[in-house]
Formats: structure tokens, sequence, C-alpha cells
């Protein structure tokens, strides 16, 4: 069994393509032009509340601020599939679990639309997120880096944390989910990640996927300013943003390590262990 045939259509889904085809669309290279840089705000949404929230963003549209929804190929719905690398150890996670603040992730993400990147995503003594992207040469392996990419990550490590590049780095863990992708105004941005499922990636391992539960939506807020009309928003709908990691929900469900951090995220998911 792949970890993509883990992954169902849900009733949320097929509500979420009926609300979307509403939305005025807003292509990949106009989306460019929002800046990297970003507070961001985790909020586990109830399924069955995806559509007062889109009823939301339509109601901002109609005060003449309008939300569009990212259309790639003709698809409003987007799957990803992510692969996290990390050292024996652990040590990029165990960062984000203590809180650090100046951490970082780095992952291979393919999605259906055909694209490959390897990303880092680094958090800032600030709190702000800033991702760097370089595209991957065809036929690159999901669960593998080439050595030219071992150099960027060193490079790019070096310009931005003033660190090298951990060593050595292996696939660790993967997450494979569908999103939607709205953006607003004063540079906002919101996803919803429907039908998140994990498995382990390690050297060996047999790979059991573990679907989360599906009734409940990953919906995060990004944008330059904190506590923005959105993050209002979003309260009412979940009382409070979450913490939560994608990287340690994937660990905690594959591979038993401590999730602490991310327990009652874990809980309203329905999968703790």
């Amino acid at each position: 069994m792949t970890l993509a045939s883990a992954v169902n259509v849900t009733a949320g889904y097929g509500m979420a393509q009926e609300h979307v085809a509403g939305f005025e669309a807003v292509s990949l290279d106009a989306s460019s032009a929002y800046p990297p840089s970003r507070f961001d705000r985790k909020f586990l949404v109830p399924v069955a509340a995806l559509g007062t929230l889109m009823q939301d963003l339509h109601t901002t549209c109609a005060e003449g601020q309008g939300w569009q929804v990212l259309e790639v190929g003709g698809h409003r719905i987007v799957e990803y599939r992510t692969a996290y690398f990390d050292t024996p150890c652990l040590q990029l996670y165990r960062d984000h679990r203590q809180g650090r603040r100046r951490r970082f992730k780095i992952r291979t993400r393919r999605y259906s639309t055909g694209a490959h990147m390897l990303e880092i995503k680094l958090k800032g003594s600030r709190g702000m997120t800033e991702k760097l992207r370089r595209v991957r040469a065809d036929g690159a392996c999901r669960l593998a880096l080439e050595h030219a990419e071992h150099d960027w990550l060193h490079d790019s490590l070096q310009e931005h944390l003033l660190c090298p590049a951990p060593q050595p780095l292996s696939a660790t863990a993967q997450t494979v989910y569908s999103r939607i992708c709205f953006f607003g105004p004063d540079n906002a941005r919101l996803t919803i990640d429907l039908d998140l499922a994990v498995a382990d990636s390690t050297v060996g391992a047999v790979q059991r996927p573990i679907s989360v539960n599906p009734g409940v939506a990953i919906v995060e807020s990004k944008s330059t300013r904190q506590n923005t009309r959105m993050d209002r928003q979003l309260r009412r709908l979940a009382r409070h943003p979450d913490r939560l990691s994608k990287y340690g929900v994937a660990l905690a469900l594959t591979r038993g390590v401590d999730c602490n951090r991310w327990l009652p995220a874990l809980r309203r998911l329905g999968s703790a262990r």
C-alpha cells in the first residue's frame, strides 16, 4: 500500500470543491508576488464548519476586499506529497519540539500539478516564517537528496542562519494531503488541508500509512501581521490557534517519538496514540 493510496476522497473534499468554485481564481505567477516572510497560525477546524468559513470569505469579498483561490492547471484542490529529512538523532525535530527560536525544516515536496521542490522552512527569532525553494531535477527521487542539493542546503543555511547543513541527512517521515490555498487583502493567505495521512520514511521501514481524522481540517492563517481579521474569524470556529507540526504528527504516529508539545492537537485530531 502506498502513501498516496491511503487518502480517501471524503464528503469534506466534495463540499470544498463546491464552495471554491464560487471564488475568482489567482494564478501561481500572480500569487508569487505575496511576501515570503509571514506569521503562521494553525487552527483545527471541523470539516463541517468549512462552509461557514468560506461564506465568511465571500462576505469579505462583498465588502470590496476580495479573496481569491489559487488555481493551477485548472485545479483548485492540489495534492501535496512531502518527505522530511533529518539527522539520525532527529536534530531538526528536537529543535522544533524544544521551541528553539531559530530553527528550520528540510523537505522535498511534489505537487499533483507536476512541480517538485526542495525546501527549507526557516523560523526566525521574531517568530516569522520564511521559505527557501529550489526546483528539483526531472526524475529526482522524493526520498533522497542529490549532491548539488546538499551544496544548496549548506550555502542557504550559511547565508540565512550562519550555520552549516546538518549531516548526515536522510528521509524520516512522509505526509500527503489535499490543499486549498486562498489569497486575500493585505497580503493575507489562508490554506485548508484535508485528508492528512502520514508514513515512515526510514530506510528499510515497511510503509503502513496512517490516516488522520478526515473530519478535521488543518487551516493555516498566514500574514505579515498578527491577530488579523481572519484570525478572529477562525477563533470563532476553533477557539484558539493550535500548536501543530505535520512533521511532528508524522513522527509521533509512525515512530512513537515524544509528542507532548503537540498532544492536545493530536487528541483533537482523534489520533493520539
